[in-house]
Formats: C-alpha cells, structure tokens, sequence
C-alpha cells in the first residue's frame, strides 16, 4: 500500500511506470538488442560504402556487439553529461524559483523554457521534411531538437507546480511520464542511430585514406579467378605441378568474415570493384608490409 504523500510524490509516477516497464521488457534482453541495433547499423553503413550488404560478411552476434562500442562511446559520455547537467540546472532553478520574491521573474523563467521547449520541438519535427543542415548534422539535428524541446517543456511543468501542491492522480502522473519517457527513449535512440550510420561511413573513408599504410595482400589460386579490376595484376606460373598456379597482387584485405574474405583494390575509389574471396582451400592469402612492398611484387608460384 503506497502512502497517500507518496502517492501524490514527482517520483512516483517515474518509480511506476519503471516497474511497469521491467515487467513488461528484461532489461538485458533491451540492451542486448540495442547494442546489436546500434552495431548493425554502424556495419551496414561501413560496408555500404563499398557496395556491400552486411549480411555478405556473415558476422555473427559477438561482431555487431563489438561494432556497437565504436557507435556508442561518445554517445554513452555526452548523454551522461547532459543528464547530470541538466539535473543540476534543474535543482539550481528550482531553488532560485522557490526564494524568488517577485511572481512575476518566476513566471517570465517558466514562460520562456516552455517557449523554447516548444520551438525546438517543433523545429525538430520541421526538420523531418526539410533539412537545411550542413553536412551530416542534419541527421542528429531532428532528434537532438525534439528531445531536449520535450525535456524543457516537461521541466517547466513540473517546476510550475508548487512542491506542496496536489499531483493528481497516481494514473494521470503515470500517463504523463510514460510519455515524456517514450519520446525522450524515441529521441536519444533515433539519435544513436543516426550517430552510428554516421560513424561507420566515416570509419570506412578512413580505411580509404589508410589503404597505402595497410598490409598488401597477395591471393594465390588454384584456378583462375579472372580479377581484372584497375590496379589489380595477374601471374600465372608455368609450373604445373604447382598447387597455386594464379597469383594476384594489388589488393588489400578489408574484412575477414565468416565464410569469405573482402578485398578493395589498393587504389580503391568508389567506382572500383570490391572483391569477395570465399574460404576454400583453393585459395590462399599471404601479407606483406607496404615498407617491403617488393616482395608482393617478385613473381613467384
């Protein structure tokens, strides 16, 4: 049986609508989904780049766990900030608002966060059809807006109300949390999201710039397998008795999934090809250093 001054507390309808919640959805479940969510679409953009589906790769659920640390450490860092610096903003207004003796400064105060939690939730939500943002930003800016926009609004209600004054019902404080919870929880997501798509293009334009510090791979082959991309050269050796008799050089590894392997060209473009290698005893793989780049280029069965 909850106390009647509990039942009428801020936190309450939180603490409820937590419980309600935890009953519904296993936290580690909705982690665990999350960070698989957030990898995946960190993965997909990365090999997007290159003309590829994820799914070619075969990475396994341990690899888009992985993927998602990449998509989530900035994140994960400002969103903590933000919170604590929005709890302690919170608490200063409230008691500034609280030994404020003109009405009059508390009204301007909550008047203009509504104001301003209203334009940049609806900015937010503009910006779903017309997105003048330069860059990429456009693509965080929609959900960045309309979070803090619900965050200010919802915190100038509550600071409206005087600590002494009556709730409501323990059902109206639930429905009102449940709310601000799901479009916040919407937000920071949608924001994630577009974080990760973000980072994982831009990890593969770094690999392009990196390409001439990354080992060469040589491919050696049993039979022929017609690589004929620019930058990409074939030797095929007279000895045939040899096990591999096609050797290919001008590729650099990529990924190594769980079937195949992914090469680009070594002067890979986004008009190049991008090659799938499948894991056969066919095929061999061998690395040298770009200092010792001569090696890959001695002709040899």
């Amino acid at each position: 049986m909850i106390p009647p001054e509990l039942e009428n507390a801020p936190a309450y309808g939180i603490r409820r609508l937590g419980k309600v919640f935890g009953s519904v959805v296993a936290p580690a479940s909705l982690v665990t989904g999350l960070l698989y969510f957030f990898g995946w679409s960190h993965a997909a953009h990365f090999c997007g780049y290159f003309g590829l589906d994820p799914a070619l790769v075969g990475w396994s659920t341990a690899d888009y766990l992985a993927r998602s640390v990449d998509a989530l450490f900035v994140p994960v860092t400002l969103l903590g900030v933000a919170v604590l610096a929005g709890l302690w903003i919170r608490a200063l207004v409230r008691w500034r608002l609280e030994r404020e003796a003109h009405p009059e400064t508390t009204r301007v105060v909550l008047l203009a966060m509504t104001v301003i939690g209203v334009v940049l939730t609806v900015e937010g939500v503009v910006s779903l059809l017309y997105r003048p943002w330069p860059f990429r930003l456009h693509q965080m800016a929609p959900p960045l807006l309309l979070g803090v926009g619900v965050v200010l609004i919802a915190s100038a209600n509550r600071l409206a109300r005087p600590r002494t004054a009556a709730r409501g019902v323990s059902t109206t404080a639930i429905a009102e949390w449940a709310v601000v919870f799901s479009m916040i929880s919407m937000a920071s997501f949608w924001a994630v999201n577009e974080y990760a798509a973000i980072v994982g293009e831009h990890q593969a334009q770094r690999y392009v710039r990196m390409l001439p510090h990354y080992p060469m791979a040589v491919v050696y082959s049993k039979r022929r397998l017609s690589l004929t991309a620019p930058g990409i050269s074939e030797t095929t050796c007279d000895d045939r008795r040899a096990a591999y008799r096609y050797r290919y050089v001008g590729l650099k590894l990529l990924v190594h999934g769980a079937e195949q392997d992914i090469l680009v060209p070594e002067t890979w473009n986004t008009s190049r090809v991008t090659v799938l290698l499948p894991q056969t005893d066919s095929i061999r793989l061998e690395f040298v250093h770009p200092q010792h780049r001569w090696l890959a280029q001695t002709p040899s069965c």
